[in-house]
């Protein structure tokens, strides 16, 4: 009379950790891990029983993942993991006659880790985009430390704007 579980397979996998943080947006880094699927049969859609250390953490949503796909599961926020954005704004004039106005920001986003491992951490940052035909407003970054790239995640339209660093 009670719903009973039954395992019919089990394949080691290797869960590649990771934390994600976008500090314009919120202070916490989360916890993710990427999953390849190591059946040579899809993964159908249902919720999975997520336990590190043999402890219970939670229950997730899973999508049908194909075989040779991967799958990414949110694991709650890692409070061991402290991130801050401090931002400068600098106004100035600028042209020949002095008719242009030069609006700058100076962004740095710190990182400070106490877990006892080192850690991956890919910080996603957005900049403003100017609209097509609007002549009057430019948007120019002059230095990025270190070098990032677009952020590209798979089966999503890309954001204008977006750009991401990995670092540990």
């Amino acid at each position: 009379g009670g719903w009973h579980s039954l395992p019919l397979s089990e394949q080691p996998a290797a869960p590649a950790p990771r934390y994600v943080v976008v500090p314009r947006e919120a202070r916490e880094v989360f916890r993710t891990v990427k999953v390849e699927n190591p059946l040579q049969a899809p993964l159908l859609a249902g919720q999975v029983d997520v336990y590190v250390d043999g402890d219970y953490l939670m229950t997730s949503p899973l999508e049908t993942t194909p075989v040779g796909g991967a799958f990414v599961l949110g694991l709650g926020v890692e409070q061991a993991i402290k991130c801050a954005r401090n931002t400068r704004y600098q106004e100035e004039t600028a042209g020949l006659l002095r008719g242009t106005m030069e609006l700058r920001h100076e962004i740095h986003v710190e990182l400070e880790s106490h877990l006892p491992a080192p850690a991956l951490v890919e910080v996603r940052e957005r900049l403003p985009v100017s609209r097509e035909g609007d002549d009057d407003i430019k948007v120019e970054t002059t230095a990025v430390e270190p070098p990032w790239k677009k952020l590209e995640i798979e089966g999503r339209a890309p954001v204008e704007g977006a750009h991401r660093w990995e670092i540990t």
